[in-house]
């Protein structure tokens, strides 16, 4: 699984350009830092023949970012090209991951690390930017709400 991840790694190139390289997050993912405390995690299932990427939100902390994302998550789809679904994850009810999955099933690992290449650049060139809008939408909320 190491040298599956670390062809990833060499392989993947991203659109933004302030969009640093993957790292190792564990034996089948790897993470991509985005910037104000996000991440996605990019994964790879062999038992359940599961492949995704997905970006974890703390819906008690983050409750404003969970209501963007469900307000604009059509739109979202369309811009990405991506089925992106928003859900609680499984086992632990305060998180909400806004996830893409394929199976693997049939795919050789060629075709799933381009497969994974491909939706991690989608997810960062949609996210980067509406990531630091919202940041921004907020702040200036609490400068309202404080002045």
């Amino acid at each position: 699984t190491r040298q599956f991840w670390a062809r990833f790694i060499l392989t993947v190139r991203f659109d933004h350009p302030e969009q640093t390289a993957p790292t190792y997050g564990g034996p089948n993912w790897v993470r991509i830092a985005l910037g104000a405390g996000h991440r996605l995690s990019v994964y790879r299932q062999g038992g359940k023949e599961a492949m995704g990427v997905y970006m974890p939100i703390n819906a008690e902390k983050e409750a404003e970012l969970v209501a963007m994302v469900e307000a604009e998550l059509d739109g979202m789809k369309q811009e990405s090209g991506l089925e992106l679904q928003l859900a609680p994850r499984t086992g632990d009810p305060s998180v909400r991951d806004l996830w893409v999955t394929a199976s693997t099933q049939g795919l050789s690992e060629d075709e799933q690390i381009a497969w994974l290449a491909d939706t991690a650049n989608r997810m960062v060139t949609l996210l980067r930017p509406k990531l630091s809008a919202w940041e921004r939408e907020a702040e200036d909320a609490q400068h309202l709400v404080s002045a």
